[in-house]
């Protein structure tokens, strides 16, 4: 089996239109230049890639985590993206951040 480790890496800025306003999954059938890594590359099926939003909201978010559960997610007072494994078997993942 194949293992890929992700790391989540602050690329700082002050132009908050250039800014992370927030994050979500973008899946397809066939590989989309300019979307970064496929998360799914090597499993098969839909090419998945985390896409960062910028202009939204301001005020920069604090804290970034992704969230790996194999029960029922709890969304809280967090922003998060759908799950990464949506339609595979396995444990549910999400990013989330909150401000």
């Amino acid at each position: 089996s194949r293992t890929c480790v992700v790391f989540i890496v602050a690329d700082w800025t002050y132009n908050k239109n250039d800014a992370a306003s927030g994050f979500r999954i973008v899946r397809s059938e066939k590989a989309l230049g300019g979307h970064g890594h496929d998360y799914a590359a090597g499993a098969g099926g839909d090419y998945r890639y985390i896409v960062r939003d910028t202009g939204g909201r301001p005020i920069p978010w604090k804290n970034l985590a992704l969230w790996r559960s194999s029960g029922k997610y709890y969304y809280g007072n967090k922003h998060h993206t759908d799950d990464l494994n949506k339609g595979r078997k396995g444990d549910f993942l999400h990013l989330e951040w909150w401000y």
